[in-house]
């Protein structure tokens, strides 16, 4: 599979062309599985992303037509791993900053969008298939927020250490 980088995580889910999703297309709509893969990779879990993708379309309303909605998302990873959830406006609690990774759901401008993030040594976090492509993309949750999300909040779900 194209996507997968050699590090096994997923910087571009438009690489994912031609895997469905409900009845679109992962590299439109995949944004939810994706985030989920790239979490649970991190962690150290064994799925492949057709493993993921196949089970969370099962989870899908309206088929998938508009993506993957934020509470059957929570859910179905709740299934696998401790789960908080909180939203996030202009600074970053605490136990945000020692958690062990986690997914933002934000308003783009364009539409909603899945995004995984983990720690890095500087205090910062490292953000996954955020901007597509985009390996290297590090800086604060807030900074995250205030520069990519067109809200003044957004919804992170934290997996706690």
């Amino acid at each position: 599979m194209n996507c997968i980088e050699p590090d096994g995580l997923i910087y571009d889910q438009r690489h994912c062309k031609g895997m469905a999703y409900g009845l679109r297309d992962s590299s439109k709509t995949g944004c939810g599985w994706v985030a989920c893969y790239n979490l649970l990779h991190l962690l150290g879990y064994p799925y492949t992303p057709q493993q993921v993708c196949k089970t969370m379309a099962a989870w899908l309303p309206f088929w998938g037509l508009i993506g993957t909605h934020v509470l059957p998302l929570y859910l179905w990873i709740r299934k696998h791993t401790p789960l908080r959830i909180c939203l996030l406006g202009n600074y970053t609690p605490i136990r945000l900053k020692q958690c062990k990774g986690g997914i933002v759901w934000y308003f783009t401008g364009k539409g909603f969008h899945f995004a995984t993030f983990s720690p890095t040594q500087k205090g910062e976090f490292h953000f996954y298939n955020a901007i597509y492509g985009n390996r290297n993309l590090c800086c604060t949750l807030p900074q995250f927020r205030k520069k990519y999300c067109q809200f003044p909040f957004m919804v992170v779900f934290s997996v706690p250490k």
